[in-house]
């Protein structure tokens, strides 16, 4: 089952994390969010409140095993300001996993080693206008080639409930 809503922040799936994930009495849970805080400008300590309390009331309301993902790269070029300001996210994604004492899955850094070995340009998304959009970067995710690294990637967190 995926929680996912599209645009949603941490601070929404906390609102709903009782109705859509624990309801669901889950296994296992793999969670991926923060980009859509970091495009909107959550702080970064809020993001840490956020994220901590949703790991808290899964793991304090349920029994599953929790799987933290980092959050990808935004477009290819990791030297991009997106993807400096998109590390202190990840930092905090890295610490809450290891304070909560719940499993870390790099799909960043992952993602970031493959770009930088198949020699990554920089790409940009262009809106219906033809003019660029610094929101939604392409990423390596947005094509079915990344979909499939990315299944394969995270292939050992099978039969997962997903936000």
């Amino acid at each position: 089952m995926n929680a996912r809503v599209n645009g949603h922040t941490s601070a929404d799936l906390l609102e709903r994390v009782d109705s859509d994930i624990v309801a669901c009495r889950p296994v296992a849970v793999t969670i991926l969010i923060g980009t859509n805080d970091l495009g909107d400008g959550v702080p970064v300590q809020d993001y840490r409140g956020y994220l901590g309390a949703i790991v808290d009331r899964v793991k304090t309301k349920t029994s599953a095993r929790i799987v933290l993902l980092s959050l990808p790269p935004r477009g290819e070029d990791l030297d991009a300001d997106i993807n400096h300001r998109l590390a202190a996210y990840n930092a905090v994604i890295k610490e809450t996993a290891e304070r909560a004492k719940v499993d870390y899955l790099p799909v960043h850094e992952r993602m970031a080693d493959h770009l930088r070995k198949r020699g990554a340009r920089a790409r940009r998304t262009t809106s219906a206008s033809g003019a660029p959009s610094p929101r939604r970067p392409s990423t390596i995710c947005s094509d079915a080639a990344g979909t499939r690294w990315l299944a394969a990637t995270t292939s050992n967190c099978s039969s997962t409930t997903s936000i």
